[in-house]
């Protein structure tokens, strides 16, 4: 799970996906209210992994993935779409290793 200050919560899952929920508007009057539409209007749903998300990262208006399928995904929170997908650098030594966290910080991204 990874949170960033405009009250944006970027969660990975075991079916593949990543889900950006947004506080803010889960709070507001159609919320509170019992709008029965406001959960989709209040997540963003990212697909293209295919294997369980391992470790997440968000940073203003990038979420980034990386999943067991052995690749980072970045995306953009405004469009939705997939920006870029990088493979796991693997030798042969290590095929099997999987990623289990991320470190973002604007000009750097780490996994492993």
């Amino acid at each position: 799970v990874a949170v960033n200050n405009k009250l944006q919560i970027l969660s990975g899952s075991a079916d593949y996906t990543a889900m950006l929920w947004d506080l803010r508007s889960m709070i507001s009057d159609r919320a509170i209210n019992g709008d029965s539409n406001y959960e989709r209007e209040t997540r963003i749903v990212f697909t293209g992994h295919t294997d369980a998300i391992a470790a997440v990262a968000l940073e203003n208006k990038i979420a980034i993935t990386a999943s067991h399928d052995g690749t980072v995904r970045i995306w953009s929170t405004a469009t939705r779409a997939c920006l870029r997908s990088l493979p796991q650098n693997r030798s042969d030594e290590h095929d099997g290793v999987k990623f289990t966290s991320l470190c973002f910080d604007s000009d750097i991204l780490a996994a492993g």
